[in-house]
């Protein structure tokens, strides 16, 4: 396999065939990362050459989170940079002229499931699940699933898949819109490609453009809203308790304890 850039974290090849970018993505999201992913979109953003960009992951599950390891040092500063350099990351993705398609496989949970709506389309396995559990990790989300995640499935989907935090199958995704292709084999994804590349590139450049059109007006919106009221949450510290072996909720911070904890800080 050769590859275009020489990344630690992802990779790059360019498939011929379809003239499709393909990245394969770690399974933990990092800083490196991402800055390795704002390197690379850059370079697409002249490449009109490219017809698609098809992220998939490296491993089964798709990058959902940061690292247990990382997340236990890490402070409510360095959580907000990162949080906001993935979110510019994924409103950039709307701009690009490529088409986007992101592939995650088995799964993902949180900040992964945010990161799929910088797709244009999203394919997945046919007993794929998508959880935005991210009040169970102890954030809100930032990166679009309150405000982009309506404009794809609609205002009152969202706020169930948010607020229940369930696990949403790969039937439910595909019959919401959320989902473009539920496979059994990855190579399905192929014919997708091919079409996309059998297209006129500036009918689907355009096309794009259009769709991009009518949210651009909330795009700035959607971008400060996130900020403002998930990076309040990060006060709480609450995202460092989270562990993948399981945790009780009587570890998060309770509001009560907070509204005690801000009079404190106001009086002295």
């Amino acid at each position: 396999m050769s590859h275009l850039f020489n990344y630690n974290t992802i990779t790059s090849e360019l498939k011929k065939e379809t003239r499709t970018l393909e990245v394969g993505l770690p399974a933990d999201f990092s800083t490196e990362m991402i800055f390795e992913l704002e390197s690379l979109l850059s370079w697409c953003t002249e490449k009109i050459e490219i017809s698609s960009i098809l992220f998939k992951p490296t491993k089964e599950f798709f990058p959902s989170y940061i690292n247990e390891s990382n997340l236990s040092e890490m402070s409510p500063g360095k959580f907000q940079k990162l949080i906001h350099k993935l979110r510019k990351l994924i409103y950039s993705m709307h701009y690009l002229p490529q088409t986007i398609i992101m592939d995650y496989s088995s799964g993902c949970f949180g900040l992964g499931a945010e990161f799929l709506l910088g797709a244009d389309i999203r394919v997945g396995m046919f007993r794929s699940t998508i959880h935005w559990n991210h009040l169970n990790l102890g954030i809100t989300p930032m990166c679009g699933g309150t405000t982009l995640l309506g404009t794809v499935i609609g205002q009152g989907k969202a706020k169930n898949w948010v607020l229940t935090g369930k696990k949403i199958s790969a039937t439910e995704a595909f019959d919401s819109g959320f989902m473009g292709l539920s496979y059994q084999v990855p190579s399905e994804i192929k014919y997708l490609l091919r079409n996309i590349h059998s297209q006129s590139q500036v009918s689907r450049i355009q096309a794009k453009r259009a769709f991009l059109e009518t949210v651009r007006a909330t795009h700035n919106a959607f971008k400060d809203y996130d900020q403002k009221i998930g990076e309040a949450c990060l006060t709480t510290e609450d995202f460092r308790k989270w562990s993948s072996k399981g945790m009780s909720k009587d570890a998060f911070l309770s509001p009560l304890e907070l509204g005690k904890s801000l009079e404190t800080n106001q009086i002295n």
